[in-house]
């Protein structure tokens, strides 16, 4: 019995490869949008904290810069060191 087309592992394949670029550009604009607005951001810490406005800009292009460099390769080499982090938080802060 032939095998069905829908079943194709050619398919599947380039289904897999497809949606591996699609996410990895919607990463990318995401970071994109990220390490730009996040220094905008500066407007409201204007408003609402006057007088540490410095330092939350400096924090905000910190951000900004570890955005680009995290996500900058499109999840690539650095993304294995953002998963890693991700759970390093809740064993430093338990009670």
């Amino acid at each position: 019995m032939p095998e069905n087309i829908t079943n194709s592992k050619e398919i599947k394949k380039a289904f897999i490869e497809y949606d591996r670029k699609a996410i990895l550009n919607n990463v990318i604009v995401g970071c994109l949008l990220g390490a730009v607005l996040m220094p905008v951001g500066t407007l409201l810490d204007y408003f609402v904290y006057h007088k540490e406005v410095s330092y939350f800009l400096k924090l905000r292009l910190l951000c900004s810069l570890l955005i680009i460099f995290f996500g900058g390769s499109g999840g690539g080499i650095h993304a294995n060191w953002v998963f890693f982090w991700r759970y390093v938080p809740p064993f430093l802060f338990h009670g």
